[in-house]
């Protein structure tokens, strides 16, 4: 067997990319195929980290690094993952990454004015 024809998914549709198909994303209808270029999460079927869906690669939007390697997952499963609480968007890339419930990070502490990183010591540029 080749990766044009894998069976069917759990909505019994035929899966692999000799499979034309619509973005599963409701409101579109760009046309795809079933191939794992097109899977949530990049294989077929459902996981930990996908879902069992094909989207554009408008609606396969979001990055999952899981170390050694990435996945592009679609927005539900991003907000599925996310608010697990064992994953968190990063939003300075805009990548999904497990979050290190082992570290002893100690979060920042806004009481001290001194120590504010965004607006220093004269938060509203008026002088004091």
């Amino acid at each position: 067997m080749s990766w044009s024809h894998c069976g069917k998914d759990k909505q019994g549709r035929l899966i692999g990319y000799a499979h034309e198909a619509i973005c599963d994303h409701e409101d579109c209808n760009k046309s795809i195929d079933r191939g794992l270029s097109y899977a949530c999460g990049g294989m077929h079927g459902e996981d930990e980290h996908s879902c069992d869906k094909y989207f554009c690669s408008e609606h396969l939007e979001w990055t999952l690094d899981l170390g050694d390697e990435y996945k592009n997952v679609c927005q539900d499963c991003m907000v599925s993952l996310t608010t697990s609480g064992d994953y968190a968007l990063n939003v300075e890339d805009w990548v999904i990454r497990p979050i290190n419930h082992n570290t002893q990070d100690e979060p920042f502490d806004f009481s001290n004015d001194d120590e504010d990183p965004w607006f220093g010591d004269d938060m509203m540029g008026a002088s004091g």
